[in-house]
């Protein structure tokens, strides 16, 4: 991406510097989205794996340690990455999990043309195709929220311990655009494995 060129998209990603991080990373790498991407990885821990990091750099990615507020790591995480983001469109990608072909992001953006001020994808977790409308509270995750960066920004506390917390409080107070037939946008494979 050219430096002077602001970003349409920030992908966000907490990690906890496991091995998926490398194909979490070359999911983002490998799309065919030309409008700008940055992607900030947010990591739980000041003992970072420089193996591990020198296997994840691109000139597009940026590598943090959050410093762990709380024991939901990636909810400082994500705070942190919101402050950090300068693309229009902010996208949660866990470190545990890959955008789901190349052309994710182009299909992100040619939807969103509408301009809501977030937008409910479905995901594939574990070979089945998740999608909630209207997404909340135990039934979302932020795989499958792509937000506008001007609404706000991440919570930060012990008190949002469920990612359908922080989407309840998006759709009580702005408007979201539903697209139940796209395709996935997330593969979570190993989520719920800690893999």
């Amino acid at each position: 991406m050219d430096s002077q060129m602001t970003p349409f998209f920030t992908v966000i990603t907490p990690s906890m510097m496991r091995e998926s991080l490398v194909a979490c990373c070359e999911s983002v790498d490998y799309q065919t989205f030309d409008g700008g991407i940055q992607h900030i990885v947010q990591c739980d821990s000041p003992d970072l794996n420089l193996e591990l990091i020198n296997r994840i750099k691109h000139p597009n990615r940026e590598v943090y340690c959050c410093g762990v507020h709380h024991k939901n790591y990636g909810n400082s995480c994500r705070h942190n990455a919101w402050e950090m983001a300068t693309g229009k469109w902010l996208v949660m990608l866990d470190d545990d999990n890959t955008l789901a072909s190349p052309q994710t992001l182009k299909q992100i953006a040619k939807a969103v043309k509408n301009e809501p001020d977030f937008a409910v994808f479905p995901i594939l977790r574990h070979g089945h195709i998740f999608f909630n409308d209207p997404p909340g509270l135990c039934m979302s995750d932020t795989g499958n929220i792509v937000v506008k960066r001007e609404i706000g920004r991440w919570p930060d506390g012990p008190e949002y311990t469920m990612d359908g917390i922080w989407i309840d409080a998006l759709k009580a107070k702005y408007q979201y655009q539903a697209f139940p037939d796209a395709l996935p946008i997330i593969i979570m494979e190993h989520s719920s494995e800690g893999k």
